[in-house]
């Protein structure tokens, strides 16, 4: 296996980041295995002062520089795709926690998920913050209220240093966020990709976020159900509806349902009158007394339970 091939998203980060510095200082956020690796391979080597035999591959101090070779690979190999995505007005309300957890605006969760498909497998997500500049989506913020553009934001040499030490300098960079965090983005990377440029609005932007994580739904032409698999409707008798706790209330029932087998236009009418002679109660007012018992008239609106007074009115 070739270094170029063995490489992974981290260590191309570093050497590009090296590359492009003046010194060819490797980022001390490349360590660990990673680091070791790069030293192993030639691409890297320790600063000089540095004891090769005892170096802490864990320091966040630079201690390596890129080598001839580390040159080579990093010319030869894909840039590094970073997406940026911006931080929300919105928060979870907690007083300190990561970057991820505490943001739950709608838009920035969107971007969000249209960065994670867009980034798949060979891709790394920032949150670019108005406050805090440069973000992983796990480090750990306190909460504050501060939106890009506003007296505060987080300043373009900040957001240099941030990007030297991440070693996120040499990225192939695509913004999904709003105007002004693009214009920021300008500022730590030239020829950023943006493909929200000449949206019309958040709506445009919205829409684009959707098709990037939201799989498209074919409409395939199905085959016309066969005959009698589709559910037939059921026949039911109607029984008149009879107050219970009359004396007759059961032989009330008995005689409308055996009318109502022999003719049933009939036989509803009958056992209507006869349910209104046998319980004068139930039959409706007439007019002339309910209109005295409604002196105001009760406007309604229309809810799941029915029709209620509006208490809003």
């Amino acid at each position: 296996m070739t270094p170029r091939a063995s490489l992974s998203w981290e260590q191309r980060a570093g050497l590009g980041a090296a590359r492009l510095d003046a010194g060819g200082v490797l980022p001390a956020a490349v360590r660990g295995n990673a680091l070791a690796e790069l030293v192993r391979l030639g691409l890297a080597e320790p600063l000089d002062g540095v004891d090769a035999e005892d170096v802490d591959l864990h320091c966040r101090r630079p201690q390596f520089r890129i080598t001839g070779a580390g040159r080579d690979a990093a010319a030869a190999a894909p840039r590094p795709r970073l997406l940026v995505v911006p931080c929300a007005m919105r928060k979870s309300g907690q007083a300190a926690g990561p970057a991820e957890e505490m943001y739950t605006g709608s838009y920035h969760l969107a971007a969000r998920r249209a960065a994670a498909a867009l980034a798949r497998d060979d891709g790394r997500i920032v949150i670019l913050s108005a406050k805090f500049g440069l973000l992983h989506p796990g480090d750990r913020i306190l909460d504050y209220d501060l939106r890009a553009g506003q007296a505060g934001t987080v300043t373009t040499p900040a957001l240099l240093r941030q990007a030297r030490h991440m070693a996120l300098t040499d990225c192939r960079v695509t913004v999904l966020a709003g105007s002004r965090y693009a214009d920021l983005a300008r500022d730590v990377w030239s020829g950023i990709e943006y493909p929200l440029a000449g949206a019309r609005g958040i709506g445009d932007h919205l829409s684009y976020f959707a098709a990037q994580y939201r799989p498209v739904v074919r409409h395939e032409s199905r085959p016309a159900p066969k005959h009698g698999t589709c559910p037939q409707p059921r026949r039911v008798n109607l029984t008149p509806y009879t107050r219970p706790g009359g004396l007759d209330h059961e032989d009330h029932n008995v005689a409308a349902t055996s009318e109502l087998e022999q003719d049933p236009p009939d036989a509803a009418r009958r056992a209507t009158h006869q349910a209104a002679a046998a319980h004068p109660s139930t039959s409706p007012p007439d007019a002339p007394e309910a209109a005295a018992r409604r002196p105001g008239r009760t406007r309604t609106s229309l809810s799941p339970a029915g029709i209620r007074p509006d208490p809003n009115e």
